[in-house]
């Protein structure tokens, strides 16, 4: 048995190895609250801020959702209202690519071809080129939270490069800090619908 210093490892090794593992792994397994009929099915609330990169004054905006399944696919309704006034709807239909698949494909008012989702734990990925912006991709990552509301962040790349940035914060109808938030943009003059 040796004795002495233990092998010289360069520190950037098991950064390199970490990193190799992890883009080989698969999907985790889908937890149930992650696949988008899951989440979204219902009336849900949020409230969220859309931020540009170029540090403009960031827009700040409530949603309301209505999701149902409609056969094999999902549908959700949007009503999307910013603080300036404005207001859009907009209409995502999710379809599974397979049987219990974790992979999504679909339409969004907004995106100029198809949507492309998948969930990997609480995470449900969607990535989508837009249709308002020629090279603009936005991509969204919507997380299960324990208590059951759902964190939506998300960057717009403009040729690669990051443009806006978005946050939001989902509840079911009624639920948790999201309707306190409703409740104060209606204060000031906005409604959540």
């Amino acid at each position: 048995m040796a004795f002495g210093n233990p092998p010289y490892i360069p520190p950037m090794r098991p950064a390199i190895l970490l990193l190799a593992a992890c883009a080989s792994a698969p999907l985790a397994p889908p937890l149930p609250g992650a696949r988008p009929e899951a989440m979204f099915d219902g009336r849900h609330c949020g409230r969220g801020v859309l931020a540009k990169a170029d540090g403009a004054e960031p827009r700040r905006f409530a949603v309301v959702s209505e999701g149902e399944r409609a056969g094999e696919a999902f549908r959700l309704v949007q009503t999307i209202r910013f603080e300036d006034g404005e207001t859009r709807e907009r209409v995502w239909t999710l379809r599974p690519e397979g049987e219990g698949d974790q992979r999504y494909t679909g339409t969004l008012t907004e995106a100029s071809d198809p949507v492309r989702a998948a969930v990997s734990g609480p995470t449900l990925r969607l990535t989508y080129p837009l249709a308002e912006l020629p090279l603009g991709r936005m991509t969204q990552h919507l997380t299960v939270q324990p208590d059951g509301t759902v964190t939506n962040t998300g960057t717009v790349t403009l040729a690669g490069f990051p443009v806006r940035r978005l946050t939001e914060s989902i509840a079911p109808h009624g639920r948790g800090r999201v309707r306190g938030a409703v409740g104060r943009l209606r204060r000031r003059g906005l409604r959540a619908v």
